[in-house]
C-alpha cells in the first residue's frame, strides 16, 4: 500500500472501464482527477481569498515525492495522462489532446503511445496543413514501427500531405498568376 500522500483518488482501472464503456467524458474526468493530485496552482497573492484568485498571480506547483522511488512512481503516473488524450482525440477534441500528448512526451520523449496520440492530435483536424501533416509523419516515424496501423497512417498521412500540397499550388498560383 502506497503512504497516503501517494494514493490516487481515481483507480487507474475504473477510468480505463469508463472509457470502454463508451463513456469518454467520464473517463476524461476521472483521467484529470487522478492527474490532478500531482500538479495544482497556487496563488501568489496572500490576500487571494479576499481579493479573488487572479490567473496572472498563479504559480503551477507540482508534487514531488520524498524519495527517488515515489519521484519515479510519480513519474510513471503522469505518464499514463496519455489515457486523456485518447479521451479527447475520440472526442474530436484535437486542440485539447495536442498539450496533453506534448506534456507526456516531456516526461518521456520516447513514449510511442504519446507519439502516436500526438501525431493524430496535430493530423486530424480538417484544416491540418503540409506541415501539420509532415510533423505527424515525422512523430509516427520516430515510433519506429512495422506495426500495420502505424505503416498505413504514414501512408494515409503522405497521400493526404500530396493531396494538400497540390491543392496549395493551385490556389496560390491561381492568386499570384490570374492577371498574366
Amino acid at each position: 500500500l502506497l503512504p497516503a500522500p501517494l494514493r490516487l483518488p481515481t483507480d487507474h482501472e475504473e477510468c480505463k472501464q469508463e472509457y470502454h464503456q463508451g463513456n469518454v467524458s467520464s473517463a476524461c474526468r476521472k483521467y484529470e482527477e487522478a492527474y490532478s493530485c500531482w500538479r495544482y496552482f497556487s496563488s501568489n497573492n496572500p490576500k487571494w481569498n479576499t481579493e479573488g484568485i487572479d490567473d496572472t498571480q498563479l504559480t503551477e506547483i507540482e508534487w514531488q515525492g520524498a524519495t527517488p522511488q515515489e519521484n519515479e512512481w510519480i513519474r510513471q503516473h503522469k505518464i499514463q495522462r496519455s489515457e486523456i488524450a485518447a479521451c479527447l482525440l475520440k472526442e474530436q477534441n484535437f486542440a485539447d489532446a495536442l498539450p496533453v500528448a506534448n506534456e507526456v512526451l516531456r516526461l518521456d520523449p520516447d513514449n510511442k503511445v504519446a507519439l502516436f496520440r500526438r501525431a493524430k492530435a496535430i493530423s486530424m483536424p480538417i484544416n491540418a496543413s503540409v506541415e501539420d501533416l509532415e510533423a505527424a509523419i515525422a512523430d509516427l516515424e520516430k515510433i519506429n514501427s512495422q506495426e500495420t496501423r502505424i505503416l498505413k497512417e504514414i501512408e494515409r498521412l503522405q497521400k493526404q500531405a500530396k493531396i494538400n500540397r497540390q491543392r496549395e499550388k493551385q490556389t496560390y498560383g491561381k492568386m499570384f498568376f490570374r492577371n498574366s
